[in-house]
């Protein structure tokens, strides 16, 4: 959804609340793309501050489809979307900036765009179907929540390889 700034710019006091929909089925984020479980709305307040400088202002909860990084089984994650933005007139006239929010274009906010950053700022670094998953066997791939394999999982520290190889000749 594309919102147009200019009159809240303009207009010294004018603040609005609206809801905005995230229109896309799926969340663009590296390294691939996520899928929303259920449709993404959030309350957005536009407030001007003073004269040429406005406050975008929005909350919610992204429900998202992703797979468990121990044991690959898919899970469903949320993503809290919160953003506090604070444009001003300069900002908009200089479209292109490097210093200027990617989802600001000119005098109009991509609230898609909006959205994707606060997600990807607030994406879950490791993914988790339930906090204590074992994962899956290194050895067989076995799914280790649903019980142990019985493959020998002992892997020695290659750190300590050197004080194995003394150990073993003053064994002979």
């Amino acid at each position: 959804m594309q919102l147009n700034l200019t009159e809240y710019l303009e207009s010294e006091g004018k603040q609005k609340t609206m809801t905005v929909s995230y229109e896309k089925e799926t969340l663009d984020l590296w390294p691939t793309p996520t899928a929303l479980s259920e449709p993404f709305q959030m309350e957005l307040t536009i407030q001007n501050l003073k004269k040429g400088e406005i406050l975008i202002k929005g909350s919610g909860t992204l429900h998202c489809k992703a797979q468990c990084d121990r044991c690959l089984k898919d899970c469903d994650i949320e993503i809290p979307i919160d953003t506090e933005e604070i444009i001003t007139d300069q900002m908009a006239k200089n479209a292109g900036d490097p210093e200027n929010p990617g989802f600001l274009e000119g005098y109009e906010v991509d609230t898609d765009e909006m959205i994707e950053e606060a997600a990807a700022e607030n994406f879950p670094t490791k993914i988790l179907c339930k906090e204590d998953c074992k994962g899956i066997c290194k050895v067989c791939g076995k799914d280790l929540n649903e019980g142990d394999c019985g493959c020998d999982q002992f892997v020695p520290d290659p750190r300590m390889a050197a004080i194995g190889e003394i150990f073993a000749k003053s064994q002979k």
